[in-house]
Protein backbone atom coordinates (compact mmCIF):
# COMPACT_ATOMS: atom_id res chain seq x y z
CA UNK A 1 0.00 0.00 0.00
CA UNK A 2 1.32 3.25 -0.86
CA UNK A 3 1.90 5.98 2.09
CA UNK A 4 0.71 9.41 1.05
CA UNK A 5 1.14 12.65 2.96
CA UNK A 6 -1.47 15.36 2.29
CA UNK A 7 -1.39 19.01 3.72
CA UNK A 8 -2.84 21.75 2.70
CA UNK A 9 -1.36 25.60 2.71
CA UNK A 10 -3.76 27.80 3.25
CA UNK A 11 -3.16 31.19 2.54
CA UNK A 12 -2.17 30.12 -0.88
CA UNK A 13 -4.52 27.81 -1.73
CA UNK A 14 -2.28 25.04 -2.07
CA UNK A 15 -2.24 21.30 -1.53
CA UNK A 16 1.31 19.42 -1.05
CA UNK A 17 1.35 15.58 -1.50
CA UNK A 18 4.25 13.69 -0.44
CA UNK A 19 4.19 9.56 -0.77
CA UNK A 20 6.84 7.88 1.31
CA UNK A 21 10.35 7.16 -0.27
CA UNK A 22 9.85 4.49 -3.35
CA UNK A 23 5.75 5.22 -3.02
CA UNK A 24 4.27 4.05 -6.85
CA UNK A 25 1.25 5.70 -6.32
CA UNK A 26 2.53 8.74 -8.62
CA UNK A 27 5.48 9.28 -10.19
CA UNK A 28 7.14 13.72 -10.30
CA UNK A 29 9.82 14.98 -11.85
CA UNK A 30 10.48 18.89 -12.03
CA UNK A 31 8.25 19.22 -15.19
CA UNK A 32 5.98 16.30 -14.95
CA UNK A 33 3.44 14.29 -12.66
CA UNK A 34 2.37 10.98 -13.88
CA UNK A 35 -0.44 9.09 -12.12
CA UNK A 36 -2.70 6.61 -13.10
CA UNK A 37 -6.31 7.19 -13.79
CA UNK A 38 -7.73 4.85 -11.06
CA UNK A 39 -4.86 6.24 -8.69
CA UNK A 40 -5.85 10.39 -9.72
CA UNK A 41 -9.71 8.92 -9.17
CA UNK A 42 -8.48 7.60 -5.65
CA UNK A 43 -7.11 10.71 -5.05
CA UNK A 44 -9.29 13.24 -6.15
CA UNK A 45 -12.60 11.38 -3.69
CA UNK A 46 -9.65 11.76 -0.87
CA UNK A 47 -9.43 15.10 -1.85
CA UNK A 48 -13.12 15.70 -1.59
CA UNK A 49 -14.04 13.31 1.64
CA UNK A 50 -11.12 14.91 3.88
CA UNK A 51 -12.46 18.52 2.65
CA UNK A 52 -8.95 19.29 1.09
CA UNK A 53 -11.21 19.96 -1.47
CA UNK A 54 -15.29 21.19 -2.35
CA UNK A 55 -17.50 19.05 -4.05
CA UNK A 56 -18.64 22.00 -5.58
CA UNK A 57 -15.51 21.92 -7.50
CA UNK A 58 -15.83 18.55 -9.12
CA UNK A 59 -19.43 19.59 -9.59
CA UNK A 60 -18.50 22.62 -12.03
CA UNK A 61 -15.90 20.79 -13.67
CA UNK A 62 -18.43 18.10 -14.52
CA UNK A 63 -21.62 20.61 -14.98
CA UNK A 64 -18.79 22.42 -17.68
CA UNK A 65 -17.78 19.86 -19.86
CA UNK A 66 -21.71 17.96 -20.21
CA UNK A 67 -23.06 21.25 -21.33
Amino acid sequence: MNKLEISKIKNLNTIVIKQAKGGRFFISTPNSFIISIPNFATLIRFLILNKFMSRKVLEGILSEITE
